[in-house]
């Protein structure tokens, strides 16, 4: 990979950019003590045409490390979502892999799951420990809080804002679709 980088450098502003600004690096230290760009501009043509080899390829350490850097990143970007879902993982997140079926599209299957998470949300909120509405506020101000303490603040929240009603999961998921329409 760090190959075919090198052979396009012309090809993106980005790295003809890192390319010059290496050559002018290179250039003016060896001029050093020149301040006018028309003392610094022969250097830095002689750096570039250094950093050249006879075949026309890049011929400078500073290129190839560049180039391994490049590669290195491009890699990375590609496994991004790869990293990011094993990080979710191991923070405890619950993850949903989707399989397209032949008889169901995509979008039908993302509506299902939505439907089954808000169910089961409203039913873990409706069956939570009752809590003060400190204690609610406390667990908000936490950085890492359990989905049993996300539970108990939303339902002491819900008491607050609805003194006297029962919160029941039919109540809150009638609640959550009522507060999206008019959100």
């Amino acid at each position: 990979m760090p190959d075919v980088i090198k052979k396009q450098m012309f090809q993106y502003n980005e790295t003809t950019d890192h390319l010059i600004e290496t050559a002018l690096y290179l250039a003016k230290d060896k001029a050093k003590g020149v301040d006018s760009d028309a003392e610094i501009l022969p250097h830095l043509i002689e750096a570039l045409q250094g950093m050249m080899g006879e075949n026309g390829s890049w011929n400078n350490p500073h290129i190839d490390l560049f180039c391994k850097l490049k590669a290195r990143r491009n890699y990375a970007l590609s496994q991004l979502a790869l990293q990011l879902r094993q990080e979710l993982i191991d923070e405890g997140h619950n993850l949903t892999d989707y399989t397209i079926t032949d008889k169901t599209s995509v979008g039908d299957l993302i509506k299902e799951e939505k439907e089954e998470v808000k169910q089961h949300r409203a039913l873990m909120v409706s069956h939570a420990q009752d809590i003060t509405i400190e204690e609610a506020k406390q667990i908000d101000r936490k950085t890492q809080k359990t989905e049993d303490e996300e539970y108990q603040s939303s339902k002491a929240h819900l008491k607050e804002e609805l003194p006297g009603i029962e919160l029941t999961q039919e109540f809150i998921i009638k609640l959550s679709l009522q507060i999206i329409d008019t959100g």
